[in-house]
């Protein structure tokens, strides 16, 4: 509680790792590597690519999504 408030979170289903997020977190990463020369999740991306839904590229330091991701990513809840 803060100040006598109360805080509820309504419970809903969390997927490790956030698939159905694999879009927004390429495009955030790539915007923040960007910015700032280093990607943010690392663990979150290696997590993608032990799926087999991102590859890194080491010549440019960048992450893409792979063109199976699309198929496995559709069905995940959001």
């Amino acid at each position: 509680m803060v100040g006598g408030a109360l805080a509820h979170h309504q419970y809903h289903r969390v997927s490790h790792p956030p698939v159905e997020h694999l879009d927004d977190i390429l495009r955030n990463g790539a915007l923040f590597h960007d910015r700032w020369g280093e990607w943010p999740m690392k663990g979150r991306l290696l997590d993608f690519a032990r799926l087999g839904l991102v590859s890194h590229d080491a010549r440019t330091g960048s992450w893409h999504r792979r063109d199976s991701a699309a198929a496995r990513t559709s069905d995940r809840p959001g």
